[in-house]
């Protein structure tokens, strides 16, 4: 693994914990907001790691997934 793409997934990893905290405590709203953060943070992540490039500003998963140079299911 790349080092710089270890602040991302530990990034990812504070934001899932924050969501089972939130969501828990019935923050559902701000649970599924974690929710993307997280998923957006691993996929940028992907982006630093398997296609070498510093991830861009955006937050639109579909469009980042694309630069990820993955599949990613649709399941």
């Amino acid at each position: 693994m790349k080092k710089e793409t270890l602040p991302w997934l530990t990034q990812a990893k504070e934001h899932y914990e924050d969501a089972l905290y939130l969501y828990n405590g019935s923050r559902y709203s701000m649970a599924v907001y974690c929710c993307h953060q997280a998923l957006e943070k691993i996929i940028k992540a992907a982006i630093v790691e398997f296609a070498g490039i510093t991830p861009p500003k955006i937050h639109n998963l579909d469009a980042l997934a694309r630069q990820s140079q993955q599949e990613f299911s649709e399941e």
